[in-house]
């Protein structure tokens, strides 16, 4: 896996005996743009007719199908038209595998293979199609799934698949990679993503609006409603509710055991608002952002519900 090197060894391992690859993969880590970085790429390497080793040799016309989306031995969830959604995957397009299948691979002795990503949103009827897939394979078929929620996979479909666990990787490897890619970013711009250079990546342009939220934040109970600007939903009430439960969550870790995880570089405020609060309180505010967290995707008033939070907020330093 030459993108993310401390998955090589996994990677390698998939690699290493073609000929008794498993019918079924499940791909999980904690975030859910790692396992589709590493699905996609496998994905890609396996439909290669000119593989290198164990990459995808990126010139031949299975390659260039699958980087235009359009090969014919590749079945993906969510492409357009499938009405997948990123809540659902609806039980009708689980069903479809089941003609995918059944047609004639493209090449000869070649694999077709279907992409489930981020299935923990197959609902019960979803999983039960892909059971009875899964439970009688057809020849020369793969069927990938990834997730960031591994329990809420039904057990007999992890049961008949084999499970591929991208773990995180430790803080200096994640460091070491970014600075290859000439990425400004230090241990505490990790910190904020779990650690995970991934996320770092491809939400790095959020980090920054972050630490302004958090800057006001460490107003606690003195925080001045002028400073809470409509900006703060620029990407999402849901992200805001995020950031928000990170920013708890590192005030209870410190009240309880002087640790910090997503704010090293706060620990002077999060002191002094630990000592400002009650464990009581702030154990009630963790439930109202965990009922905001809920529904912020769907279609509500946003800035009803970001005064919510804030007045909440203040709450907890009385």
């Amino acid at each position: 896996m030459r993108q993310y090197p401390w998955y090589q060894e996994q990677w390698e391992t998939l690699f290493h005996d073609l000929e008794r690859f498993p019918h079924a993969l499940i791909i999980h880590a904690q975030d859910n743009a790692v396992c589709d970085d590493f699905a996609q790429n496998l994905c890609h390497a396996l439909l290669c007719q000119n593989r290198l080793a164990d990459d995808a040799c990126g010139a031949c016309d299975n390659c260039l199908w699958v980087n235009n989306h359009s090969h014919p031995d590749f079945f993906s969830v969510d492409e357009e038209g499938n009405e997948t959604t990123d809540k659902l995957i609806p039980v009708k397009v689980i069903r479809s595998l089941k003609n995918f299948f059944e047609l004639t691979s493209h090449q000869s002795h070649g694999k077709k293979i279907a992409y489930i990503a981020r299935a923990h949103r197959m609902n019960k009827e979803s999983s039960n199609a892909l059971l009875k897939i899964v439970e009688e394979p057809p020849n020369d078929c793969l069927i990938i799934l990834s997730t960031s929620q591994l329990d809420a996979i039904i057990p007999t479909v992890k049961s008949r698949s084999r499970l591929v666990h991208l773990h995180q990787p430790v803080q200096e490897d994640g460091l070491a990679y970014l600075h290859t890619l000439n990425l400004d970013m230090d241990a505490s711009t990790l910190a904020f993503f779990g650690n995970s250079p991934v996320a770092a990546i491809n939400e790095r342009d959020t980090f920054a609006h972050a630490k302004s939220i958090v800057r006001a934040l460490s107003e606690g109970e003195a925080l001045n409603p002028d400073a809470i600007k409509n900006d703060w939903l620029d990407y999402g009430l849901a992200w805001l509710v995020t950031v928000m439960q990170k920013w708890i969550y590192d005030l209870l870790l410190f009240k309880l055991t002087q640790e910090i995880s997503y704010f090293p570089g706060e620990k002077s405020a999060l002191k002094k608002l630990a000592g400002q609060s009650s464990l009581p309180n702030m154990l009630v505010f963790q439930k109202k952002l965990n009922e905001i967290k809920a529904y912020a995707s769907k279609p509500v008033n946003k800035e009803i519900n970001m005064e919510v939070m804030m007045m909440e907020y203040r709450k907890m330093f009385r």
